[in-house]
């Protein structure tokens, strides 16, 4: 820190040494360009502050450096106020302008968490700056103009604010948790004595009854479940299922490593894999429930895990009416026939064709809510026909056998049948809400 402050010392008096000799405002404009502009001694500092120690002494050399630019900026203007009035400084967009964005914002998360003052408050707020449509995440997609160590500049900003704002946040909930805790120990005195209620008789999870109710929906058609790893590897999580290296549909799902080649299954489909390798001759007909992992911020119709299921069926002359009449019936078996249903024409690289299955809303009976996004149908998952190259990665002969497959987050399917408008209800263990099913 010492030592960026002599540079900056350093700095700003060979800016005003050069702007002595400046005699009009394109000479001033020049030595500001050359001080400050993409290239300029000032500007190389911002973009080695991403080689810091920690999120918050990273963020404090950014403010320093952003107040150095705001004193030569003013320097400037005088300057080119007295030495030809009515002209202006040229403020060309570079990365100081998103550097301040992201601080601006910092600092009004800042003051907005000071104000939480309770749970729901804070996983609001939590959702506006960390969530997929936050002003941070918004402006990283504007700087595609700027040079690339600016923009590296620019998203470890971006990436420094976001950890310091979750930090602030989970601060703030040990702190309301704490005053909870202490308001009960005060208020509330325990007669150690009084005998205490009877130890009432637990039920089974509802997201575990909805499962079962799926599995044996489809069991009386013939299908068979299949279980398989949590941790798997690279090549059944994504090459089996045609999603190679650098293919786009990665991007919300390589994450959760362990190692660079084992991580959290993003879906249960390696189980389907591993099931046509295991049973090697078709005909093939099963479904794999299970627990899967995503870099998904967690929100009313979204969680980073979630569960699954899955079904496969490989046979010969499978047909996209055969999996519709599937889908069909186990849609209307378990909510009944009253629900509307669609299919749209989509894109999966281990499908082909694709389709995306919704169900209208039991909450707004299709009129629009929180829950479905005020759209009135709820996306269930991802269908079509598996495609060749998935087949053969599986051990099976495309040209002697097709098939189809289907997804669907149990979640969901359970918001479907009860009417459940927060996927986080499921599990946050409040009783009130788990006693109902």
């Amino acid at each position: 820190m010492s030592g960026l402050l002599d540079r900056l010392q350093s700095l700003n008096e060979q800016f005003r040494e050069a702007l002595r000799d400046a005699r009009n405002a394109d000479e001033v404009n020049q030595v500001h360009w050359f001080f400050t502009g993409y290239g300029g001694p000032l500007t190389k500092l911002l973009t080695e502050v991403a080689e810091g120690e920690s999120p918050s002494e990273r963020m404090a050399l950014r403010e320093r450096l952003l107040t150095v630019k705001q004193d030569l900026d003013n320097t400037a203007r005088t300057l080119i106020s007295r030495v030809e009035p009515g002209k202006q400084l040229d403020t060309r967009v570079t990365a100081w302008d998103p550097v301040q964005q992201v601080v601006s914002i910092l600092r009004s998360a800042r003051s907005e968490v000071a104000q939480i003052t309770d749970e729901l408050a804070a996983e609001a707020l939590r959702t506006t700056y960390l969530g997929r449509k936050s002003e941070l995440r918004s402006l990283l997609k504007s700087i595609g103009s700027l040079q690339e160590d600016e923009r590296k500049a620019i998203g470890s900003a971006s990436n420094d604010a976001q950890q310091l704002i979750a930090d602030a946040i989970g601060q703030r909930q040990v702190q309301l948790e704490s005053t909870r805790l202490a308001d009960i120990a005060e208020t509330e005195a325990i007669d150690i004595t009084f005998p205490g209620p009877p130890i009432g008789r637990g039920h089974v999870h509802v997201l575990t009854q909805v499962q079962r109710q799926i599995e044996t929906v489809l069991e009386s058609l013939g299908y068979q479940v299949e279980l398989g790893p949590e941790v798997e590897t690279e090549w059944y999580n994504f090459e089996a299922l045609n999603i190679p290296p650098g293919h786009p549909a990665r991007e919300n799902w390589d994450s959760f490593y362990f190692t660079p080649d084992l991580l959290l299954r993003a879906h249960t489909s390696p189980v389907q894999i591993r099931a046509m390798q295991r049973i090697k001759e078709p005909p093939i007909y099963i479904i794999t429930p299970g627990r899967c992992y995503r870099r998904d911020a967690p929100e009313a119709t979204r969680l980073p895990y979630f569960s699954q299921v899955e079904g496969l069926a490989v046979d010969k002359a499978l047909t996209v009416g055969d999996m519709k009449g599937t889908l069909l019936y186990m849609i209307q078996s378990l909510y009944g026939e009253e629900r509307k249903v669609r299919v749209r024409p989509s894109y999966f690289p281990f499908t082909e064709p694709s389709f995306e299955f919704d169900v209208t809303c039991g909450i707004c009976a299709g009129a629009g809510c929180k829950s479905c996004r005020h759209k009135g149908w709820l996306e269930v998952g991802g269908c079509g026909m598996v495609h060749p190259q998935v087949l053969r990665n599986g051990g099976i002969d495309p040209e002697k056998w097709n098939g189809y497959a289907w997804g669907f987050g149990i979640e969901r399917m359970a918001m479907l049948k009860h009417d459940v408008d927060d996927i986080r209800l499921f599990y946050e263990s409040d009783l009130r809400f788990l006693e109902q099913f």
